[in-house]
């Protein structure tokens, strides 16, 4: 969204966003209905890891980006989830494949593959399908968490 004219809303908006977290639940759901085996382990445990890296990244831009205008932290919307969500169960992943059940050689891999496809689908596809310049969906609260840096800019 960084080079977009319309930021609220393209390429991704509130109805885009929704499909792509539905979809994560949608397989949580369906992983605790099947069964869990290594492979959906594996995925998860991408998952997570792709939200610490995402997440901590993005704080660590924000935090380039406004620390003149006062950021003193990472933090940035979504960290807490991340770091006292996601963070705890990628280390119980990690802990039960000492403890219960390893993956065998070949599981990581697919699990692997199959992380990329859901992510790319969940989140590149979804945001195609719903992707419009016009969209009633936009973001509309504003700035957010930003609006004191964002703020500073429109004295």
């Amino acid at each position: 969204m960084q080079n977009s004219d319309s930021p609220d809303r393209y390429p991704m908006n509130m109805l885009g966003d929704m499909w792509t977290n539905l979809i994560g639940v949608i397989f949580g759901c369906t992983v605790l209905i099947v069964g869990v085996n290594p492979i959906f382990m594996i995925m998860q445990l991408f998952l997570c890891c792709a939200e610490i890296f995402g997440h901590t990244s993005g704080g660590i831009f924000s935090y380039k980006k406004f620390k003149d205008k006062g950021k003193k932290t990472i933090y940035c919307p979504g960290s807490f989830t991340t770091w006292f969500g996601y963070l705890p169960v990628a280390v119980c992943i990690v802990i039960s494949f000492f403890t219960e059940q390893a993956p065998i050689w070949w599981q990581y891999p697919i699990g692997l593959l199959c992380s990329i496809v859901l992510g790319g689908f969940s989140l590149k596809v979804v945001e195609k399908i719903f992707e419009d310049k016009n969209s009633p969906y936009a973001y509309i609260w504003g700035d957010g968490y930003f609006e004191k840096y964002y703020s500073q800019d429109k004295k």
